[in-house]
């Protein structure tokens, strides 16, 4: 798996973790635009992102290909 189908894979996962479709697209912290792209979001769902980002480079829970 490529490291752009994981990224894609982790900002899907964050984003149903995380139930973006609620927000009001602001960062309650700083009071910024929520942008996924630049990685400029809420707590919530960043830890949701690197949390599947590792998921997916851990040896243990990627599907290896033989």
């Amino acid at each position: 798996m490529d490291k752009k189908v994981k990224e894609q894979i982790a900002i899907n996962a964050a984003n149903e973790w995380c139930r973006c479709f609620k927000c009001d697209g602001r960062v309650n912290v700083t009071g910024c635009a929520c942008d996924k792209d630049k990685r400029l979001t809420c707590h919530k769902w960043y830890d949701g992102y690197r949390t599947a980002l590792l998921a997916l480079e851990d040896d243990k829970v990627t599907i290896k290909e033989e």
